[in-house]
């Protein structure tokens, strides 16, 4: 140890990243309740809608990885749609006009973003959402292959190298 120096020292987590890791816990806490206290049911749930198969049961973390399902849980456009949808749909029986809906809705999905990750696919489907969302806030016809070029192009403005992922490729 005598040769060994400080390469740097870590900084305290920001008041936002903070925040994030507290909703996230506070919404894993949420889903094991929504299972009634079933903790297989709960674990399975929590999981599938943070996308952290650590929480998953030991034997059902291996029968997923067995049956080469395990990719289901990955946040992505299924989850970011249906989010996207149930809170459309929420914000329609709650009576709000589509404008604030659409706001609140774009709000919520981002949120739900940053809490589970931030994955690149995650954030590639909220662009998509932003966009069609944006339409309905804007009292616009929205189309959803425009939606999905729009999409591509923002994601490739902000980080180029995202031509060379897999992921992007078979998204687009």
């Amino acid at each position: 140890l005598t040769r060994a120096h400080v390469a740097g020292e870590i900084e305290p987590a920001s008041f936002l990243a903070q925040q994030e890791t507290y909703l996230g816990k506070k919404l894993v806490a949420g889903f094991y309740e929504l299972a009634w206290e079933d903790s297989r049911g709960g674990s399975l749930l929590a999981a599938t809608m943070v996308g952290q198969t650590r929480l998953l049961e030991a034997g059902d973390r291996l029968i997923f990885s067995t049956t080469g399902t395990l990719h289901l849980f990955a946040i992505s456009g299924l989850h970011i749609t249906g989010m996207a949808v149930a809170l459309v749909w929420l914000g329609r029986k709650c009576r709000l006009s589509d404008r604030v809906g659409g706001v609140i809705a774009l709000s919520t999905l981002w949120i739900y973003v940053e809490v589970t990750g931030g994955t690149p696919s995650a954030c590639r489907a909220w662009i998509m959402a932003a966009c069609i969302l944006a339409c309905t806030v804007l009292q616009r016809r929205s189309n959803p292959l425009q939606g999905l070029f729009l999409s591509c192009v923002i994601t490739l403005v902000l980080d180029p190298q995202a031509a060379t992922d897999a992921g992007f490729q078979l998204s687009y």
